[in-house]
């Protein structure tokens, strides 16, 4: 075959293509998407202390209703029973996670015990921002909360509600965050009742957020995701570990932590939510 005589530039040319491609691509790879990790994206699962206690599921899941228009709410509840005994409520919005409330339940009844939310002083909604929707595998993301007050909603007889009829606002710490990757091996048991291998222990890959407040305290949230071998592919499961440290001295002490190590079947449902602002 007769040489083709190309311009001296089609090879510099060629290279440069490949090179911009490559860049592209490792700056697409160095992004991490947070929903990747934040929810229990297998439908009707809980992350768990204990795969035969219910009162120890987490379960992280999408509000699926479109509750508040123009928002994505996620609800997080603390046990798996007929009701939980407590549960947080989130929502996506201007590329960050926002942390609505804490309420907590009676287990049994299901009425409500306590009821807090979270005002920020910028643009006085509901929600204090709690993870960047995407952020570097490099370099992570560090980022101090707005200014915020909680509010303690109660009716006239000092009764804990779901919707705001008397309110009590006391100023929150200004707390510094960071997230960033993780990785915990041989971390989970698949004990769902379709699990095929339930004594089989699964890497998690993870994110972690690292809040410091009130100068000496310190907690750690760790959400995961695995490769689930029966779909062959990465799932998200939610919330997989949790530690509070406290500062004594110069060293941080550990005070409590959850190890949520199983993945099992669960339908818990925050019992009521409200939106922004």
């Amino acid at each position: 075959m007769p040489r083709k005589n190309f311009p001296r530039w089609v090879p510099r040319l060629v290279v440069a293509i490949v090179l911009a491609f490559a860049v592209a691509h490792a700056a697409l790879a160095a992004t991490v998407s947070t929903l990747d990790y934040f929810a229990n994206a297998i439908p009707g699962t809980c992350t768990a202390e204990s795969s035969t206690i219910a009162g120890s599921f987490y379960r992280t899941y999408a509000e699926p209703s479109n509750q508040c228009p123009g928002l994505q709410v996620y609800h997080q509840t603390k046990g798996g029973g007929l009701h939980p005994w407590a549960s947080e409520s989130f929502y996506l919005s201007n590329g960050w996670i926002w942390q609505m409330n804490e309420i907590g339940y009676n287990e049994t009844s299901g009425a409500i015990t306590a009821y807090r939310a979270f005002r920020n002083l910028t643009n006085y909604w509901k929600g204090m921002k709690w993870l960047p929707a995407t952020f570097s595998s490099t370099t992570g993301s560090s980022f101090t909360p707005q200014p915020a007050v909680e509010e303690y909603w109660t009716n006239s007889k000092g009764v804990p509600v779901c919707y705001n009829t008397q309110q009590t606002n006391v100023p929150t710490s200004v707390s510094s965050s960071s997230a960033a990757t993780s990785y915990l091996p041989q971390w989970l048991q698949d004990r769902r009742a379709a699990s095929l291998n339930k004594n089989v222990w699964h890497d998690v890959d993870a994110i972690v957020r690292t809040d410091i407040w009130a100068t000496t305290n310190r907690e750690w949230y760790w959400y995961g995701r695995w490769w689930n071998p029966a779909t062959a592919q990465w799932q998200p499961i939610g919330l997989v570990r949790w530690l509070y440290e406290v500062k004594q001295g110069s060293v941080w002490v550990k005070a409590a932590e959850v190890q949520l190590k199983y993945l099992v079947d669960c339908s818990s449902v925050a019992e009521c939510s409200t939106c922004p602002p």
